[in-house]
């Protein structure tokens, strides 16, 4: 669970994002993880909407939720096919959830139309597609979705993902 920022200054990165991973008695598990996609000497990286999207589903491919966790706004809701999640700790719970059930997986987007961009705020609608293996048989589908991000601190971020199945014609 992300937890905050360790500032830096000179030639090492401005910002690393620690984690607690583990917590047993007063013992914890911290990752330090260097994000250079979001921050660079002092400044947000994701200058526009559209990076935010294309690093969100970068992230989301290495199945890794701490490389998923830096692109969403710390009140982000997602409203999945089958479940609301509305805490950080319940979308990376759904995110490990559906990578432990489908191995291998691969998501990608198309069809990409932006329907609002302002200063501070984005919404896009897109079709997404994943592939892999489900008890070991090769599966895929797609969907629809909607993405709400938001200017935080200079920074774009997911604050809500809607995602639905495909409506046949």
């Amino acid at each position: 669970m992300l937890h905050g920022f360790l500032p830096f200054v000179g030639e090492v990165p401005t910002f690393l994002i620690y984690i607690v991973s583990e917590k047993k008695g007063s013992q914890f598990s911290v990752s330090l993880i260097h994000y250079p996609y979001l921050f660079a000497k002092g400044s947000a990286r994701i200058h526009t909407p559209e990076q935010a999207l294309e690093g969100y589903i970068q992230a989301t491919n290495t199945h890794d939720f701490r490389q998923v966790q830096p692109f969403l706004g710390k009140q982000a809701i997602y409203y999945f096919s089958d479940a609301t999640c509305r805490t950080p700790m319940e979308i990376c719970q759904y995110f490990e959830n559906a990578w432990d059930l489908i191995k291998d997986e691969h998501y990608h987007i198309s069809d990409v139309q932006w329907l609002h961009k302002s200063a501070q705020s984005a919404v896009c609608l897109y079709t997404y597609h994943y592939e892999g293996f489900l008890n070991e048989e090769f599966i895929e589908g797609s969907g629809r979705a909607t993405n709400v991000f938001e200017k935080i601190e200079g920074n774009w971020v997911l604050v809500h993902e809607h995602l639905s199945s495909s409506v046949t014609p």
